[in-house]
């Protein structure tokens, strides 16, 4: 631990222990302008930067490592989705292609098609938690069973994606 200490110290306590005599012992004393104490508070304020901003963005951009799927699987299902608007195929691309944190190209790319802008996104999202009032929604859609798919950008990237959610919706006949 880091302590103030006498006048241009740094006191880095070991450990809180005491001796016979009743004195701390374990207690090492660093001057200010040491290089040790630049590097620690150094690594301090990095470590505070990375966790402190956009943790939820972060642990999102994580998930998009995920198992290789064969580039001919992709195709298939984009095309299933594009040529027939089949709600499987579609399903399938949204839980095992899209991630939060993508690009609106990337995106369209996967899905084989541009999202149709939402003229009032703001209207959508007015009752949603997580989304802010400059989101810019994009609608996919409709599938063969007539529903529509709408994601949301924020600075031209995906937001509160849950891919999850479609798991489900592949398995169900």
């Amino acid at each position: 631990m880091l302590f103030g200490g006498p006048k241009g110290t740094v006191v880095m306590l070991k450990r809180r222990q005491t001796s016979s005599a009743g004195k701390r012992v374990g207690v090492r004393v660093f001057p200010r302008g040491n290089a040790f104490f630049r590097t620690v508070s150094g690594l301090m304020m990095a470590g505070l930067l990375v966790v402190g901003c956009n943790t939820v963005e972060l642990a999102e951009r994580l998930e998009m490592t995920q198992p290789r799927i064969p580039a001919e699987e992709v195709a298939e299902h984009r095309s299933n989705w594009v040529q027939e608007r089949d709600a499987k195929s579609l399903n399938w691309l949204l839980e095992k292609k899209i991630r939060s944190g993508m690009s609106r190209s990337e995106v369209e790319q996967i899905l084989g098609e541009d999202g149709e802008p939402i003229l009032n996104s703001a209207a959508l999202i007015k009752d949603s938690s997580g989304y802010q009032s400059t989101d810019k929604g994009y609608r996919w859609g409709p599938d063969g069973s007539g529903r529509s798919i709408y994601l949301f950008f924020r600075d031209g990237r995906l937001v509160n994606f849950q891919p999850q959610e479609f798991a489900m919706a592949t398995t169900i006949e």
